[in-house]
């Protein structure tokens, strides 16, 4: 389902709103009073992420260099003592001594001794291991030997000293990095919440957002004290209307004008809470897209008055007012709180607004309901649509929406228990499937069905059977 649909069927209760979808807050956030801070948190949150991606590289990178420096440092240190690099040096060592066995005299008949070929005086067989010439000579060898080697091994100590400190160095510097990136990701995930969590919940707000509209309060009042919702210790209060000043002037911008609903809530159930709300009936005109759709959150103890732009024009003044669907959500549903029947709230004006039928066809009159019908030919807004008199002296609901393409059922929005007041004009959205094309439907053959629902004692339940609207397509063509 496309994000239109799912907007369009969570307003217009399609499916239950009683864990808000994101495109709930999608749509609350794109409406001309948070446009501003919606694409500069966009904008923040692309440079965010790619941010956090380059933090996130470069930790990794130092962590790998990290392990590879520990590693490394292990090794030298290791090496630099190991027996097998003792025995190398002392190797080399005595490979540097000249070695050639000397003469001696034997110290039993004094004879001389060729040590190089005789291993025992020739002369009375007497062994030289112990003559002191013998030993003395071996002694020196033996200490040079030492020497040599403890000074290799010194030379590679002070080799490997100077190595090691060097790499100890890398590694104090790439900890305090990787510290310090840990530190800045931390803090830049804190101030990220804090945003979130700041803008998250509504907060008191000024009628006039920008330079463009000044709004004033209106010429007539809201009757009464203004509560459409108190339970539980939530309260909500319309306190009053609102219009762009100087409507009818030709230097407004038409798409600039619009009325406003100021709101107060009083949250002290004790928990944050949601709260949903639709306002779909105006003057006598009821729309399956609301005049108002808002959701928003609000903190625990909050006394907060915030505003809302109505889709009505400010040429004409508001004399009544339907809320529909009101709703109350604690952030972990613990709590879940509905208004029970439509909120209708009237202001000192009497206005009732009415449509032009005269570029409509009627398409079923009976049982006190008029029906007209059109057709939308816009390349994205294309589409049928129905406008429904209510003549009668009960509110229906409305039920069971078809759609028929050339014999086919075309699968299309969903209408469930859609309030129809009596005495209203109810005017549907585009009647169509997401999954088709304007071609698809212009010049084929089209039936559309509808069922009522008395919605006190069903006693005058009835469906409308499926109504021909072919030819609505086809005069688009002509």
């Amino acid at each position: 389902m496309s994000a239109d649909s799912m907007i369009s069927s969570a307003v217009h209760g399609s499916f239950p709103l009683c864990k808000p979808s994101v495109n709930h807050v999608k749509y609350r956030l794109t409406k001309s009073t948070r446009k501003c801070y919606f694409n500069a948190l966009c904008s923040a949150g692309i440079f965010g992420k790619l941010y956090s991606m380059i933090l996130i590289v470069i930790f990794i990178l130092l962590i790998f260099i990290l392990i590879a420096e520990i590693f490394r440092y292990s090794r030298i240190k290791s090496n630099a003592f190991s027996e097998a690099e003792v025995t190398r040096a002392a190797e080399e060592q005595a490979r540097k001594i000249k070695y050639s066995d000397p003469m001696i005299t034997c110290q039993y008949c004094g004879a001389k001794i060729d040590t190089r070929i005789d291993k025992l005086c020739l002369q009375c067989g007497g062994p030289y291991d112990d003559n002191p010439e013998w030993t003395t000579r071996h002694d020196v060898k033996d200490s040079f030997i030492e020497e040599g080697t403890a000074a290799v091994i010194a030379q590679r100590e002070k080799k490997a000293k100077s190595e090691t400190e060097r790499i100890m160095k890398r590694i104090r510097t790439e900890i305090i990095a990787i510290c310090a990136i840990m530190f800045f990701m931390m803090a830049l995930a804190a101030f990220g919440y804090y945003l979130y969590d700041h803008h998250r919940y509504q907060g008191n707000e000024n009628v006039n957002t920008d330079q463009y509209r000044n709004f004033v309060p209106a010429d007539y009042q809201i009757q009464g004290d203004g509560v459409i919702y108190d339970k539980n210790g939530v309260r909500i209060t319309v306190t009053g209307v609102y219009v762009s000043e100087n409507a009818d002037s030709k230097v407004h911008d038409d798409d600039l004008r619009c009325t406003k609903l100021g709101f107060h809530v009083e949250n002290r159930y004790g928990k944050n809470v949601s709260i949903a709300m639709k306002c779909s009936g105006v003057n006598g005109i009821f729309k399956q897209r609301s005049y108002i759709y808002t959701y928003d959150y609000f903190r625990k103890k909050a006394d907060v008055t915030f505003y809302e732009e109505l889709n009505h024009s400010p040429k004409d003044p508001v004399s009544e007012l339907i809320f529909d669907y009101i709703e109350v959500n604690t952030l972990d549903y613990d709590y879940c709180g509905r208004i029970d029947k439509p909120v209708y709230l009237h202001t000192t004006v009497d206005k009732k607004d009415s449509i032009d039928f005269s570029d409509k066809k009627k398409i079923y009159s009976a049982n006190d309901i008029d029906i007209y019908a059109s057709f939308i030919r816009e390349k994205y807004l294309f589409g049928y649509k129905l406008y429904i008199v209510n003549n009668s002296d009960i509110d229906f609901s409305l039920n069971n929406l078809e759609l028929r393409i050339d014999g086919v059922p075309v699968k299309v929005e969903r209408m469930q228990d859609a309030l129809l007041p009596k005495g209203y004009i109810y005017e549907t959205d585009r009647i169509r499937s997401y999954q088709q094309e304007l071609s698809d439907m212009i010049g084929k053959n089209s039936q559309i069905a509808l069922s009522f629902a008395d919605s006190e004692t069903h006693l005058r339940d009835f469906s409308t059977g499926f109504m021909d609207v072919s030819e609505l397509s086809r005069e688009e063509i002509g």
